[in-house]
């Protein structure tokens, strides 16, 4: 018969782990319960001050009135890879612009509407 081994991560509100700042050991997962996000211990540096771990950052954007040009603020914090679909799901080819690692517009020929996918 098999034994099933379960592991936990230490885990807590985001709050909490803020409140009672913690020195987490080399490599110790430190999971937030309400951001889902994580954080990896150090061995010496406390919780509040260690970074979180990169997680890929994506954004959908609806442009739901047709435009020559759409505005997109994104907030991703970088400069994504830009998948633009028309309201049909057929895929359109735009001129991206990124202005900075926030926002970026898309530049069509025509008026169109649809699906912008970052990534």
């Amino acid at each position: 018969m098999s034994s099933l081994i379960q592991i936990q991560l230490r885990r807590d509100t985001a709050a909490n782990w803020a409140s009672n700042n913690p020195i987490l050991a080399q490599g110790e997962p430190a999971l937030e319960t309400n951001t889902g996000r994580l954080k990896f211990g150090d061995g010496s540096t406390v919780y509040n001050s260690l970074t979180y771990f990169a997680q890929d950052k994506n954004f959908v954007f609806n442009q739901a009135v047709a435009a020559v040009s759409w505005v997109i603020s994104h907030n991703l914090g970088k400069l994504p890879a830009v998948q633009v679909f028309d309201s049909a799901g057929t895929p359109l080819k735009g001129e991206v612009n990124h202005i900075d690692t926030n926002n970026l517009t898309i530049l069509y020929n025509n008026a169109v509407s649809g699906n912008a996918y970052l990534n």
